[in-house]
């Protein structure tokens, strides 16, 4: 399957009680492969995604949660496998550069790519700030989806934002 969206992550706050370190805004957005229809993860940390059983997720993470995931960083791309968004459960993972690209929820229209070659086995993820698909992958890795999910999916997103927020919006 392949499957491009863009978004936006804007208005982040309060402005004045919460910041993670490198910003303001809370807490992000995922793109969900999962046999269960319908299915709801935890708010807050876990952006709607967390503990979602037989699931694959990208998350789209604007929030540095330390202590309950261990997130290297509040700004950040990840693959993450059923529900489980520690570093545990992370398949693959990619730094946004602050300095050349931006904070995810700074307002920018972003632009991703989600790919799935069934017989390679390989998922990537794409990203960018222009339309135009990257040539390069920023996140690669090797999972057999049909194996671990079945033949028969659903596909959503999904956000979640706790005492700190940002509007999450997927835009085309």
């Amino acid at each position: 399957f392949s499957a491009a969206f863009s978004f936006q992550i804007s208005n982040p706050g309060p402005l004045h009680t919460y910041n993670d370190g490198d910003g303001f805004g809370a807490d992000g957005m995922v793109f969900i492969v999962t046999q269960t229809p319908n299915a709801v993860g935890q708010v807050g940390v876990g952006i709607g995604y967390r503990n979602i059983p037989n699931s694959i997720g990208i998350e789209f993470d604007s929030w540095k949660n330390n202590l309950s995931v261990g997130d290297r960083d509040g700004n950040h791309v990840a693959v993450d496998l059923n529900g489980d968004m520690s570093l545990n459960g992370q398949i693959g993972y990619s730094y946004v550069n602050v300095n050349t690209e931006g904070r995810l929820n700074d307002g920018q229209l972003w632009y991703a790519w989600i790919d799935y070659e069934g017989t390679s086995k390989t998922l990537e993820v794409r990203l960018s700030l222009t339309p135009q698909r990257p040539e390069n992958a920023r996140i690669s890795v090797v999972r057999d989806l049909a194996q671990a999910l079945g033949e028969s999916v659903y596909i959503g997103f999904s956000a979640g934002t706790g005492g700190a927020w940002g509007e999450h919006d997927i835009v085309g």
